[in-house]
């Protein structure tokens, strides 16, 4: 049975009637299986859709008591985990908007921006906090580290964003996607 033509929703519809048929005729003693490319897929789709919010949660979590030992401070926290917030709602949110299905390699879109978020929030906290040790004021030293670490900041999410819109050349849907996706929750 080739499916390859389905959308992930119909080829789960058909996943789904196919078992049923299966169970229709399966007895004690009997025991009938759906196998191939596309019941896998189907499972994997829907062991990987229940355990990513687990996993989003333990990544979260680890992140968080990572930033906490190192900057020693909750608002050098809660910025970056604002952030991913936020580029996590317009990603999905344009991807609803435009009609994307989350796909098992969507999924890993919040993960991806944590990190990418986690990297400029490292550099411009650490930038501010050594420009509060040289004596700057406060406002001063967020001036000063924005300054110096925001261009080199934007210009490594812009590259990350090519990067990511180069995936929209695969001969793949879902690898285009993704890579539409991903570009847009880093630039957001």
């Amino acid at each position: 049975l080739e499916t390859h033509p389905l959308s992930a929703a119909a080829e789960k519809r058909l996943y789904l009637r196919l078992q049923k048929v299966l169970s229709r005729h399966r007895s004690p003693g009997f025991a009938l299986f759906l196998v191939g490319e596309q019941a896998l897929v189907v499972k994997f789709n829907r062991l990987l859709m229940s355990d990513t919010p687990l996993l989003i949660l333990l990544t979260v979590v680890l992140l968080v008591l990572l930033m906490l030992a190192l900057f020693r401070r909750p608002v050098a926290v809660l910025a970056p985990l604002a952030v991913v917030v936020v580029s996590a709602c317009a990603t999905f949110g344009l991807m609803a908007l435009l009609g994307y299905p989350i796909t098992t390699v969507t999924t890993i879109i919040p993960i991806l921006l944590f990190c990418v978020a986690l990297g400029g929030s490292v550099h411009l906290i650490s930038g501010f906090r050594d420009f509060r040790r040289k004596g700057l004021s406060q406002p001063e030293a967020i001036i000063t580290a924005v300054s110096v670490t925001g261009v080199p900041i934007f210009f490594t999410g812009m590259t990350t964003v090519v990067g990511f819109l180069r995936f929209r050349l695969a001969s793949i849907s879902l690898i285009r996607d993704f890579g539409f996706t991903a570009a847009v929750g880093v630039a957001a």
